[in-house]
């Protein structure tokens, strides 16, 4: 598939994104039992095609990176799948049956090393920094949304 014919034109409506092992099962949410592709890196952010959404993320110190899948807003169920493919520091893969308007975050695994500006915590679901649209208000930011823990030995 090129990349032209990747990037068709679509509803106009995107994936909305979340704010805060590649799988050959998905979830009843989802309308295809096809595993995740590979994708393509560009353009960055969630792309909704025809028949899925390619999905992208620049990360340079990631060393995995996990799609959420979220039933909605309320966030009760939650499938995580792992992006397959990292082309110059961007975490990509193409997802068969996801539409527009999908609820999703991503969860950044990598060093937790606050001297050198990496503050990596899987804990946390992160917002897309490419999103068209936020599915849910903002929270208050506070311990519960910070990258750190307070108390815990090296983190403040």
């Amino acid at each position: 598939m090129s990349l032209l014919e990747f990037i068709r034109p679509f509803s106009g409506i995107a994936p909305i994104a979340l704010w805060t092992t590649p799988m050959a099962d998905y979830s009843p949410m989802f309308p295809t039992r096809s595993p995740i592709r590979p994708g393509i890196h560009f353009p960055l952010g969630a792309t909704a095609g025809l028949d899925g959404t390619n999905f992208a993320i620049y990360s340079a110190h990631a060393t995995r990176m996990e799609l959420c899948l979220f039933d909605g807003p309320k966030l009760q169920r939650e499938t995580r799948i792992s992006l397959p493919e990292c082309t110059d520091h961007v975490w990509h893969g193409f997802v068969p049956g996801v539409k527009a308007g999908q609820v999703y975050g991503y969860r950044a695994h990598g060093p937790y090393e606050p001297e050198m500006g990496h503050r990596f915590n899987p804990q946390k679901v992160l917002l897309d920094p490419y999103a068209k649209a936020i599915g849910r208000p903002m929270v208050r930011w506070g311990p519960p949304s910070s990258a750190t823990v307070p108390g815990l030995p090296g983190r403040t």
